[in-house]
């Protein structure tokens, strides 16, 4: 099918689909590849906020690989939780194995040599909030110039929802021409954190101080959510029946004294709930309970040998 741009990946009609490093085909929200041209192409920033588990990291990914595979871009900062520094790398390494990432980060060798490859050579440089913080007159200058990022990606950027505090600040005031900021929380208490996102992508001047009952409207092109509903998701359900012991424990748990006096009393059976729970995984999760039967583990739980 006949391709909607051209940044070195398949767009097609119906379906974002990518053939990249050791994943054959993933299947990505429609529209996403589109949305992130469209900032850079109009040279504005803007907001994915898809639902946790719809792919957003893959996205970026995937958008970045066919920027940098059709020389649209250089040089590309992205700003994660210190705690994400390695599920990033190892994103990277998954899905766009030829992609050169370096990390500037506390812990990290040599800041300033990670920092002056990226901006001589290009590729991605990964850093945190805080290092953004407290080096961001590093990361604005090369060679006592100012230095413009291609793109900033800011990974949970609802840690950017007050426009008051530092890291905030200095997000919104990192050069580049193009700002994405990522997180599946956009408003978490009200519209205040919203305006703030986007004081941080777009700036003010994009939507005034106020916003509008035309809020929806105004924002536009400069923001994409997607539920999980929205792109749908095929349940395979499959019933499964108890292993004989798995039966007895649950069997026993329930004609307990304990079970008994919950139910005659407004006690919360909340612990036992999830013990049953558990039951349904695996009977060794009651230890001694289940008795020395465990050894031959595979044969007592429905689950492992369907898997």
């Amino acid at each position: 099918k006949a391709k909607q741009i051209q940044v070195g990946l398949l767009i097609t009609t119906d379906q974002n689909q990518l053939i990249h490093g050791k994943k054959r085909i993933v299947q990505i929200p429609k529209g996403g590849l589109s949305f992130l041209y469209s900032l850079h192409k109009n040279r504005k920033g803007g907001i994915l906020a898809d639902d946790m588990g719809l792919g957003k990291t893959v996205q970026i990914l995937t958008f970045l690989s066919g920027m940098f595979d059709m020389d649209l871009i250089k040089t590309v900062l992205l700003v994660v939780p210190v705690s994400l520094i390695s599920n990033w790398m190892e994103e990277v390494r998954k899905w766009t194995p030829g992609m050169h990432v370096k990390v500037f980060h506390t812990s990290s060798r040599s800041l300033e040599e990670s920092l002056k490859t990226i901006q001589e050579k290009g590729d991605v440089l990964i850093t945190t909030y805080q290092m953004l913080m407290n080096r961001l007159e590093m990361l604005s200058h090369h060679r006592s110039k100012d230095f413009i990022w291609d793109i900033v990606i800011f990974d949970e950027a609802h840690k950017l929802k007050k426009p008051s505090n530092k890291t905030t600040k200095a997000a919104s005031v990192i050069p580049s021409k193009t700002r994405i900021l990522l997180t599946g929380t956009p408003v978490q208490n009200n519209l205040q954190e919203m305006w703030a996102l986007f004081n941080a992508s777009i700036s003010e001047k994009a939507l005034g101080f106020k916003f509008s009952e035309n809020l929806m409207e105004i924002i536009k092109p400069y923001y994409l959510q997607r539920t999980k509903l929205d792109v749908g998701k095929d349940d395979l359900v499959v019933w499964l029946y108890l292993s004989p012991l798995q039966e007895r424990i649950y069997r026993d748990i329930l004609s307990s004294e304990k079970i008994k006096n919950i139910l005659l009393s407004s006690a919360c059976p909340l612990t036992e709930l999830t013990m049953l729970k558990s039951l349904c995984d695996h009977p060794s999760l009651f230890g001694s309970l289940a008795g020395e039967t465990l050894q031959r583990w595979p044969s007592h739980t429905c689950v492992l040998p369907l898997l």
